[in-house]
């Protein structure tokens, strides 16, 4: 923790088994006890596997097929947290492991709204395909 603490500075929000580190998208630190009011340290959209893709479908859910929730005052962050684990639960006199996860909100958010643009856009097209092709066919004579 100490390690971390030097390279990040000064928690922006701590519990018994987390810490966590805010910043803004230019490395700036916003207003801890907003961000603590709103929650954020536990706010995310999901995770993201940075992979390229093996197919136009996902082999497992993915929050990018989800509209983006309204912005929670959480979306421009970009998130450090330092989960800690020990024997005896919430007594954490001895840790024996800390999972440190780093999170950008802002390219999450940005990611799914630009997927499901995509979409639209996709549907669209293919929606004037169609029609082009229904503009083609003989009509019937009666």
């Amino acid at each position: 923790m100490e390690s971390l603490q030097e390279k990040y500075g000064t928690e922006t929000d701590t519990s018994n088994t987390q810490a966590f580190w805010a910043f803004d998208e230019h490395g700036g630190r916003p207003d801890a006890a907003r961000l603590k009011q709103r929650n954020c340290s536990s706010r995310v959209h999901g995770n993201l596997e940075v992979n390229a893709p093996q197919a136009a479908t996902f082999p497992a859910p993915s929050v990018l097929v989800y509209s983006p929730e309204a912005d929670n005052g959480c979306e421009g962050l970009v998130k450090l947290n330092a989960d800690l684990s020990g024997p005896g639960g919430m007594d954490l006199t001895y840790v024996y492991n800390i999972s440190v996860i780093l999170c950008d909100v802002r390219l999450q958010r940005q990611t799914q709204e630009d997927y499901q643009a995509y979409l639209a856009h996709a549907d669209t097209a293919k929606s004037k395909e169609e029609l082009e092709k229904a503009k083609q066919r003989k009509l019937p004579k009666f």
